[in-house]
């Protein structure tokens, strides 16, 4: 007896996500909890002692060491040549982490994280970041392509948005993708284009994210084909005006080309994809987070066997939400559910809207800090210059008495679930549930 066959009507044509080894999640949920190493610099502690400080043996002294005093002693002893793989190494450096003394900072955020992975080593994390990655790779290569494909990542000598070291990702010779890792950007980022994501097979990637406790899809492309043209630009434009691709809140942008229209340069920073020929339409904004394009793919590509070939495709980014693995082999519905009009163009049991996340209560916050700044600043700034007490000290003596669950009233913010599976702060999201 077999199975009844699954008929696809959308396919994936671009995935990204990102992934960090064990040991960032663990430096940046210190770096949220406002943690430094409790330890002197090597020339801190010469000056401590009064020692007379020389350039040239302070500068043999940084090179051998390479890591402060505490920690970084500790680290300076492990090379990863010493272990039997990357996961031990990095258990080893974990363990020294636990180990460590450390202290509540005075910095945000980012000041904290940058001091905690520079104290550390950039190159050695930056070499876990890459180990992750060829690890990736050779399962790719192993498990999650189809039979026959060859993937490998070719230096371009290049970094890509904020990650420090990148490389184009090739499969049989051809670019279908991007790798690119830096311990000061969190870890690790994989994208794959619409070459790439015929060569995957999407059940073994969703099985491998699904595996990797850091793994979020940052950007997914869904697209159906209609091939006949019933579905055409003129239809959709139809659907516009009717308020079909209007969901929940203010109706979308709306921008249309043609063949012969002058393409302004910001266009393609919007939309993505400008095709050279035929007629495109556009819903939404690329910045926002979704958009959906349908355009004359056939006259587009200039296809002979598919002259009336239409693509309609959703572009979703994780800007405001959390884009679900199962959406690489459930891509139907959420594809329908992206917006209301594409529930039309073919039929679905089940369409699912991925819900947002917004900077909501914003603007309360900036109000909240501006009325506190007037009716208190003065006295925060008694308190620092005049009684010498720390920002520490004065939050302590502000606070006093309060719990946790002392808000303002209209700054009572719900909590919502982070992409890493930890409860986020108010300092990162200020977010709520739409």
């Amino acid at each position: 007896m077999t199975g009844k066959k699954i008929i696809r009507h959308t396919h994936i044509d671009y995935v990204s996500f990102s992934m960090s080894p064990t040991l960032l999640l663990r430096l940046r949920e210190m770096a949220k909890q406002k943690m430094k190493f409790d330890v002197l610099t090597v020339t801190e502690q010469q000056k401590a002692l009064g020692h007379d400080i020389d350039n040239t043996q302070l500068e043999n002294d940084l090179t051998k060491h390479h890591f402060i005093e505490g920690l970084g002693a500790e680290l300076g002893q492990l090379r990863e040549l010493d272990f039997n793989s990357t996961a031990e190494y990095e258990a080893a450096l974990t363990e020294s982490l636990d180990n460590s003394k450390m202290v509540i900072a005075e910095g945000n955020f980012s000041s904290c994280y940058q001091d905690l992975v520079g104290n550390i080593g950039i190159d050695m994390l930056d070499s876990l970041c890459h180990s992750q990655v060829e690890q990736f790779i050779a399962l790719l290569n192993i498990e999650i392509t189809h039979t026959g494909n060859i993937w490998e990542a070719r230096n371009d000598g290049k970094g890509f948005a904020g990650y420090a070291h990148s490389r184009k990702l090739m499969v049989n010779g051809k670019q279908a993708g991007l790798v690119a890792w830096g311990a000061k950007n969190y870890g690790c980022y994989v994208s794959f284009s619409g070459l790439g994501c015929s060569a995957l097979n999407m059940k073994k990637l969703h099985e491998a994210l699904t595996h990797i406790p850091s793994a979020r899809i940052t950007r997914l492309d869904i697209a159906h084909d209609c091939y006949n043209g019933k579905y055409d630009v003129h239809t959709a434009r139809k659907m516009a005006k009717q308020g079909l691709f209007v969901g929940r809140g203010k109706p979308p942008s709306y921008h249309f080309h043609e063949s012969g229209n002058l393409v302004k340069r910001d266009d393609t920073k919007r939309y993505g994809l400008i095709p050279s020929k035929g007629r495109a339409l556009y819903m939404g904004d690329r910045r926002s987070g979704k958009l959906i394009r349908i355009y004359e793919k056939g006259k587009h590509l200039k296809s002979e066997d598919h002259p009336n070939w239409v693509r309609w495709e959703v572009e979703i980014h994780n800007k405001h939400r959390v884009i679900p693995v199962d959406a690489l082999l459930e891509s139907d519905k959420y594809f329908a559910g992206a917006y209301p009009a594409l529930t039309q163009l073919f039929e679905v049991s089940e369409h699912c809207p991925i819900k947002t996340v917004r900077n909501a209560f914003y603007t309360s916050v900036e109000n909240a800090l501006g009325h506190a700044k007037v009716q208190f600043g003065k006295t925060v700034n008694f308190m620092s210059n005049i009684m010498g007490l720390s920002p520490y000290e004065i939050v302590e003596r502000l606070t006093a008495g309060l719990d946790e669950t002392d808000l303002p009233e209209r700054l009572n913010i719900p909590i919502i679930q982070s992409h890493f599976g930890e409860v986020d702060t108010f300092e990162d999201n200020c977010l709520c549930q739409v």
